[in-house]
């Protein structure tokens, strides 16, 4: 009933809460460098496979659980009363050492686009409607729950939740958008 689903939905927040704690903990000090790849796939079009073919040529990643490592960039760039500029943000998030960033947000393609020195790259799957059954498949864009207590009390998720939720925007919350849709819309919407 509701108390298992509650019970096993609260053990799975508690081992992500701790693999968070975890990547944090181990956060690396890296050389400064600046940002010379954006990524600008959405989820589910083999962002991982890219992180880790990037990372065997020698690039610094900014994916997923790093996005915790500069959470507080990520707070001050979505700040609704002064919002850093995205040229600002992308220089910090060199000075942290990535030159790799996994970020579909139109304000970073934009920023990517207007600088010669950045390549994008737009990973993509052979048809939106495979598109839309993998993403489908792991559940539409992030749990609810890592926006109230006890997750937003943690200032990392406070300063991340932002930019989760405007990076959401792209994401249908029920069936009046399909999926495809959505997809389709994305990609023209970066070429």
């Amino acid at each position: 009933g509701t108390s298992c689903h509650a019970s096993s939905l609260y053990d799975g927040m508690r081992e992500l809460a701790g693999h968070y704690v975890n990547v944090l903990n181990g956060q690396k000090s890296r050389p400064p460098t600046k940002v010379r790849l954006a990524l600008v796939g959405l989820p589910r079009t083999g962002s991982g496979s890219l992180v880790r073919a990037l990372q065997l040529l020698g690039y610094t990643t900014l994916h997923a659980e790093e996005y915790l490592e500069v959470s507080e960039l990520f707070a001050e760039l979505t700040d609704e009363a002064d919002p850093l500029p995205m040229d600002v943000f992308a220089d910090r998030i060199g000075e942290r050492g990535f030159d790799a960033v996994f970020c579909w947000d139109q304000d970073f393609v934009k920023w990517a686009a207007a600088n010669d020195d950045v390549k994008m790259i737009l990973t993509v799957r052979d048809t939106p409607k495979k598109w839309a059954e993998s993403f489908g498949s792991v559940g539409m864009g992030v749990p609810p729950e890592l926006f109230s207590r006890p997750f937003i009390w943690w200032k990392t998720m406070a300063n991340v939740a932002p930019i989760l939720r405007r990076l959401e925007q792209y994401i249908p919350k029920d069936e009046t958008v399909p999926f495809e849709q959505t997809y389709k819309d994305h990609i023209t919407r970066v070429q």
